[in-house]
């Protein structure tokens, strides 16, 4: 828009003069010319002091004249300047005398090395800019939010009317932003600095003494439930991003304290501010921007996917190539797309570190891909190290897993110092697995603290090493993380390969809508008739999963018997007798001797596929597993340019914790449920637990969480983001009825082999513990030994026999529903001493100390307490009809609605306001797989109401509570009958197999084993000593202990079953009773003899355990 003369003779009148320049500079920014009339004028010398110079607290003479000092530094106002403020939403709307000025000729601000554009009145509070609103733009606002203007509003003034009614605001910075989105018809306000809107209390010397809080503008709004957003420059430097995000989140938490709706508004478009996007595409990129604004705390969340650290080398390379690390540089932090070749660039790092005499050390979230990587960059996995001609001098690689003195790596950080190099590939993926993964459960607080050791020793500075973090989607968090964890805040070094594929190189994605991925499924089928040779990616591989690997296998080699197909799965790499065993270290040449190739997370990360004119497509169908960044990664194994198909849910099932999409809630939701289950214990023994170890471990879990969370909510939308976000293109598919047929057969094909597979359980052969226990150990193992573990896994969990019914109820998640309920009744008096020993060996592992998420997902107590304080037990009568008006379902939903954050984070149940007495009942009674069953309508036309009455389900849980009574009674009695210097069992004792799954419902692609770590656990210093050490034959752990994990130790397992030997009087005899009697393993430190009267502690980590039968007892190994 260009000033014209009439325009400027309008705006020339009174007080309201305004210079052509300054007109057209508002115009420009698209605000409405009555806007700039009302608001904008230009000063020059003396009136432009008045203006800004007013504070009493400014430094004068004694006739009340501004210092000289103070004139010569605002000596540039006399050049002219344009002034703008607005009204004062604390003084009766009355025009506001803080406002800004932007100079003709600014200064120059010699300590920060920049022109100052824009002056506010010093030595005076920050205020805000409401400018003063013409009546057409006041009447856009209106009807653009629904809300009429009274009579009375005119006469109070626009932002009166604004306050009144709870509208919308938008935050800016800046007034002409302000006026921009006030012209575009939003109620619009702004701060005169991104950090304008909040004050934190300090003390004297500067340190916080307070929480922020809002500035009494801001405070003035933040009434209930009204729709704040934050509308901020989009920036591009990091070190301004990072600044720009800690404002949003300090003032918006502010706001949503108060109890105001937060959203965050951005847009894609390069330009920098809303004035600008206005400007460029007009108010609609606005609207559509405003539309989609996520709430402050998915913002929060996808904020934790940036990289906001200030890089040092970008590259816009399609593969990486040779990197030139400075000397000095110690943290050193690779960003760069898939397939980039980044696992070929560690290869020349280590190559020039192993010739430099430095060790490396690789570490991994998977086994596959640690020993993929290793094999490529030239050093042994941990398996082949003790094999290697260097072995352990020069380092090897490992799974985080292992990361730990008492896995088979034996791994001490404090021997990993000096010069070397640490290298996390993957790096997101392999944090979050040492943070998360139920594979680390065991021993998660040592791995942690090797963790921090390691690091520590690597970044200290007197210390040589390195730390290398590598991921094609890095982000601040594991750099942060890093960093905290080592204690030494180390610049980190950072390249940036900014490279998207071209039109040659991106892929084209097909996407398939709909609630089921049969359309898919049908249009692969038809691929393949075609001459077709797919790559296709499952989440699943279960047999009771329709559209797992197992079940498109069996449909594929009936629609195609004569077609070669592979299916690579946790299963089928672990079968020796299966031509998947083994492929991960020969991927390329073994692929290509098959026409289909169906793969399950086995192959998610960290494997990259160079082949190419062997496979014409990737298809993948993603069921809200497996993060969406896994996803992304997961479609990326193979490098070769071929068409995608997709189809993923439309939202995820893997959510984290309670689910949130805040840190804070998720951290306050752990640490509520762990106290409740730790005061619900009643035991003083437990008041000295520590459960936040690692604080800067449990706040990066929370913050990968909320990421996951967020992903989770918007599954299907947050993979297509992100593969349009790395520069591929996405095709929709129309939905169609064409997959109706398939998915009919798959269903058939799915129960055939789900029936035969249980069969085939329960027919397996029986087990002794012993042999259990060795097979555990096994890695390699065939369908008839995976079938016998199972089979011995179930008996030992239900304590019935079992059938092929008891296979399926199994698979559907049966046990736990069961467990919940039976410790909710028949089993009530055992649960405290069922969750003491789950405490009590989650302490033993971490010294005291206890992670916290872990403790949740295994401690009962909180989820039991829950339901019985909200009445749930009065439902389980068979007896009683039900009505949602009777009061005892009254009562229940009232009580859950009033706690719906607790129910949510105890038992993880969502409580709306809207629920139905009926429903919430519904809700809380699925959760131990009951229900109340429709009966019948009754009353009279126009007030019937449906009743309800609970059904015994009759699906033979009272047979398996029977066992379970039985088992916790014996075990009860044994831990009375133990001395008191002899700790009790173990949360690994014979009924460990009541908390740790078969079959994990959330993780339904690998096979989860029983916890089978059964024994007395750590023995604390100060007890007395078990065993006398002339009665036993204690081996030394070496080096030379075999490694072969497909081995079995040389055990005497003739008569193996345990039975109860003769009371004796000495302890030893008597621990060995006890052992025999439950047929377990002990593992850890164990007081067997004495050197003068001090007991001597022998460490026996080396060693899987004690093998215990009536005649004898040894230690051995379970070699692996």
């Amino acid at each position: 828009m260009t000033i014209t003369s009439q325009q400027w003779q309008d705006f020339s009148l009174g007080e309201t003069a305004i210079a052509p320049k300054h007109f057209q500079e508002w115009l420009n920014s698209a605000v409405d010319p009555e806007i700039i009339k009302l608001n904008v004028r230009s000063v020059e010398g003396r009136e432009a002091y008045s203006c800004l110079l007013y504070s009493d607290k400014l430094q004068r003479t004694n006739t009340g004249v501004l210092s000289r000092g103070i004139q010569r530094q605002y000596e540039f106002l006399y050049y002219g300047s344009w002034h703008c403020s607005g009204v004062d939403p604390l003084n009766n709307w009355e025009p506001m005398l803080w406002g800004c000025l932007k100079p003709n000729r600014p200064r120059f601000d010699f300590e920060k090395r920049k022109h100052i554009k824009y002056e506010h009145p010093p030595k005076t509070e920050t205020r805000i800019f409401l400018l003063d609103v013409p009546d057409h733009i006041w009447q856009k606002v209106s009807d653009r939010y629904g809300i009429p203007i009274a009579d009375e509003d005119r006469q109070r003034g626009f932002w009166h009317w604004v306050w009144k009614n709870n509208v919308p605001i938008v935050i800016t910075e800046g007034a002409k932003k302000a006026g921009a989105l006030l012209t575009a018809g939003f109620a619009a306000m702004a701060l005169p600095g991104i950090y304008g809107g909040y004050r934190t209390p300090k003390d004297e010397y500067g340190n916080q003494i307070g929480k922020p809080y809002l500035i009494p503008d801001l405070k003035h709004f933040a009434t209930l439930g009204r729709e704040v957003s934050f509308c901020f420059d989009r920036d591009v430097k990091q070190k301004t991003i990072r600044h720009v995000n800690k404002a949003i989140e300090k003032t918006g938490f502010s706001f949503s304290q108060l109890g105001c709706k937060v959203r965050v508004i951005s847009w894609e478009q390069p330009q920098k501010g809303v004035d600008d996007l206005i400007v460029a595409h007009g108010a609609d990129a606005f609207i559509q921007a405003y539309q989609s604004a996520p709430s402050l705390e998915s913002w929060q969340a996808q904020s934790f996917t940036q990289l906001t650290y200030s890089v040092n080398v970008t590259v816009n390379h399609r593969y990486l190539g040779e990197v030139a690390i400075p000397e000095e540089a110690k943290l050193i932090a690779i960003k760069s797309p898939k397939g980039s070749g980044k696992t070929k660039t560690l290869e020349g790092i280590v190559a020039d570190a192993i010739a430099s005499g430095k060790w490396v050390l690789v570490v991994t979230h998977r086994v596959q891909l640690g020993e993929a990587i290793c094999n490529r960059v030239g050093v042994p996995y941990i398996s082949e190290s003790k094999d290697c001609e260097f072995g352990r001098l020069l380092g090897f690689g490992l799974c985080v897993n292992s990361l730990h003195p008492k896995s088979h790596a034996r791994f001490d950080a404090e021997k990993w110092r000096g010069d070397g190099i640490v290298i996390f590939d993957e790096c997101e993926q392999v944090l979050w697995h040492a943070l998360n993964s139920s594979t680390c459960q065991r021993q998660r607080i040592p791995i942690l603290r090797q963790l921090k050791t390691l690091l520590g020793n690597l970044l200290a500075p007197d210390s040589k090493g390195r730390v290398i973090l590598s991921d094609a989607d890095l982000s601040d968090l594991a750099i942060d993380y890093v960093r905290s964890l080592s204690g030494h805040h180390c610049t980190p070094w950072v390249l940036v390969n900014g490279w998207k594929p071209g039109a040659d190189d991106r892929w084209r994605i097909h996407n398939y809508g709909g609630k089921n991925p049969s359309q898919l499924v049908q249009a692969l089928i038809d691929h393949i008739a075609a001459g077709g040779r797919p790559f296709v990616c499952c989440s699943a591989q279960k047999v009771k999963s329709k559209w797992g690997t197992r079940t498109l296998e069996a449909l594929l080699q009936k629609q195609f018997p004569s077609l070669r197909i592979l299916r690579i799965d946790a299963e089928t790499i672990a079968d020796p007798s299966h031509p998947a065993y083994g492929c991960i270290g020969n991927l390329d040449a073994v692929l290509q001797q098959y026409d289909i190739v169906l793969t399950s997370p086995t192959l998610e990360t960290g494997v990259s596929i160079d082949i190419r004119g062997h496979f014409t497509s990737v298809w993948g169908i993603f069921q809200g597993v497996q993060s969406e960044a896994t996803v992304r990664q997961w479609l990326a194994r193979l490098r070769e340019n071929v068409a995608r198909h997709i189809w993923a849910a439309s939202y995820g099932f893997g959510k984290v914790g309670n689910g949130s999409t805040s840190v804070k809630s998720l951290l306050a939701s752990q640490n509520q449920v762990a106290k409740a289950n730790i005061r619900l214990l009643q035991e003083s023994s437990w008041d000295d637990l520590e459960l936040n170890p690692h604080p800067e471990s449990l706040l990066t879990w929370a913050k990968m969480a909320v990421r996951v969370n967020l992903g989770m909510n918007h599954y299907r939308s947050s993979i297509l983001e992100g593969l349009q976000a790395e520069g591929h293109e996405i095709v929709e598919v129309g939905e169609n009825d064409d997959g109706d047929a398939i998915k009919e057969e798959a269903t058939a094909v799915r129960d055939d082999n789900w029936l035969e597979e249980a069969a085939a359980i329960s027919a397996a052969a029986d087990l002794s513990d012993i042999e259990a226990a060795l097979l555990e150990q096994k890695i390699a193992k065939t369908p008839d030994e995976r079938r016998k573990e199972r089979k011995h896994q179930l008996k030992k969990r239900y304590g019935i026999p079992v059938d092929p019914d008891l296979v399926l109820k199994d698979d559907d998640g049966w046990y736990y529903k069961l467990l919940l309920q039976y410790y909710l009744t028949e089993g009530r008096e055992f649960l405290q001493q069922q969750d003491s020993k789950q405490l009590q060996a989650q302490a033993g592992s971490g010294g005291g100390a206890i992670w916290m998420p872990d403790l949740n997902r295994k401690q009962l107590s909180a989820r039991v307490v829950t339901l019985e304080n909200l009445g749930i037990l009065d439902l389980l009568s068979p007896d009683n009809e039900w009505r949602g008006s009777d009061e005892i379902l009254q009562t229940i939903a009232g009580r859950a609605k009033a706690n719906a954050w607790q129910v949510k984070a105890s038992l993880n149940v969502s409580i709306s306001e809207k629920d139905t007495p009926i429903a919430i009942a519904q809700k809380l009674l699925d959760k131990m797989g009951l229900s109340l069953e429709y009966l019948r309508r009754e009353g009279p036309r126009g007030s019937r109401q449906r009743v309800y009455g609970f059904v015994d389900p009759g699906d033979g849980r009272e047979e398996v509570f029977a066992a379970w009574l039985q088992r916790d009674a014996e075990t009860a009695n044994i831990l009375v009958s133990t001395p008191s210097n002899i700790d009790s069992l173990s949360s690994a004792d014979t009924d460990t197999e009541l908390t740790q799954p078969v079959s994990t419902p959330s993780n339904i692609d690998s096979l989860s084993s029983v916890d089978m770590d059964l024994g007395l656990g750590v023995h604390p210093p100060g007890s007395k000593e078990m065993f006398n050490s002339a009665d036993t034959n204690i081996a030394t752990p070496t080096e030379s202990t075999p490694s072969n994990t497909n081995s079995l130790p040389s055990v005497d397992t003739t008569n193996t079953e345990s039975t109860p030997l003769t009371t004796r009087t000495n302890l030893r005899q008597r621990a060995v009773e006890i052992l025999a009697m439950t047929g377990t393993w002990l593992k850890g430190y164990f007081y067997v003899g004495r050197r003068g009267s001090r007991h001597q502690l022998a460490d026996i980590s080396g060693f899987d355990g004690i093998f215990v039968d009536e005649k004898d007892f040894r230690f051995v190994n379970r070699v692996g």
